[in-house]
């Protein structure tokens, strides 16, 4: 072999080798990598911190009390980062009936959406005329509108802030909220009355969904089905030990107490797997278009939902 042989030779080696090294390192920086979860504060996350806990060094959770604010976020960033939120089912819905890039991958909490009362009203009838507080947008709001929708009352007051209802609520500038557990059953042991749950009209039923970007899915698939794997797994510990999740989550809720987190589990559980839930979707995204929140020119997004991941890990 002559010289010139040799010399391109080992450059070709050296090249296979910065090759390699280059792919090694996106590699464990790729695994090494958090998956930022958006949420607010509802019991609808219990499976996210029960999972969080248990291994932090996998996710980076951001706090979001504003629900509608979650998928500009996960838009703005997942392009760049590994990024999903937890939130409503109504706004999933609503950005994709505009061809937003988003996907809805999971469910994360069911049930546990309540119409809470002052001490004076008793009964949906006795709320007419009454100041009803509760969410744009919100499945807070297509709850009222549909266990309402035979009767008439004066049009809600909204509110963007979660704990601002609460306040308006003992305080008397509302007559009753729509709201979430643990913080109904807080606005219970104060006195208040529980009128009215979204399981009276819809039975067992999604609340909040995990959204991500086809971006994200693309770039972080990896990251994604570990994810959700992860979330099933809290989701049977939750379920299994209600007691031991309550004790580990319970300073994310503080002040409630552990044992009264504990009670309070089965009114909201977490399931991740929804994939049975289409027929409820298509039923809300219709009150969301009789609403005027979306076009009633609009068809379903059918293709904002991509249940592959949950279909790879719950069908093995």
């Amino acid at each position: 072999m002559t010289q010139n042989h040799k010399a391109f030779a080992a450059l070709i080696i050296m090249g296979i080798i910065g090759v390699g090294l280059f792919l090694l390192v996106c590699s464990l920086s790729n695994s090494s990598q958090k998956l930022t979860v958006i949420h607010p504060f509802s019991f609808s996350n219990v499976a996210i911190f029960q999972a969080s806990l248990d291994d932090p060094d996998f996710w980076n959770r951001r706090a979001v009390a504003d629900t509608s604010q979650h998928i500009d976020i996960i838009l703005a960033e997942g392009k760049s980062t590994p990024i999903i939120a937890v939130t409503p089912f109504t706004n999933a819905l609503i950005f994709a009936s505009k061809n937003k890039d988003i996907r809805i991958i999971a469910g994360a909490g069911q049930n546990g959406l309540y119409l809470v009362a002052n001490k004076e009203c008793n009964s949906l009838d006795d709320l007419n005329g009454k100041k009803i507080g509760t969410a744009r947008g919100d499945s807070l709001e297509v709850f009222l509108v549909e266990l309402m929708q035979n009767r008439s009352y004066d049009k809600p007051i909204y509110f963007d802030d979660p704990f601002v209802a609460i306040t308006s609520l003992e305080n008397g500038q509302l007559d009753a909220v729509t709201h979430v557990e643990p913080f109904v059953s807080q606005l219970l042991d104060k006195g208040m009355n529980r009128i009215a749950s979204s399981k009276d009209i819809w039975g067992n039923h999604p609340d909040a969904v995990i959204v991500t970007t086809s971006d994200v899915l693309t770039k972080n698939s990896d990251i994604i089905n570990d994810a959700l794997k992860r979330l099933l797994r809290a989701e049977r510990d939750v379920k299994n030990n209600p007691d031991a999740t309550a004790k580990l989550v319970s300073s994310l809720y503080a002040p409630i107490a552990a044992d009264q987190l504990a009670a309070i589990l089965p009114n909201q559980p977490p399931k991740v797997d929804i994939r049975d839930e289409m027929d409820f979707f298509r039923k809300r995204f219709a009150t969301l278009q009789f609403m005027g929140l979306i076009d009633s020119n609009v068809g379903f997004p059918e293709q904002a939902f991509d249940f592959s991941f949950l279909e790879k890990i719950c069908d093995k």
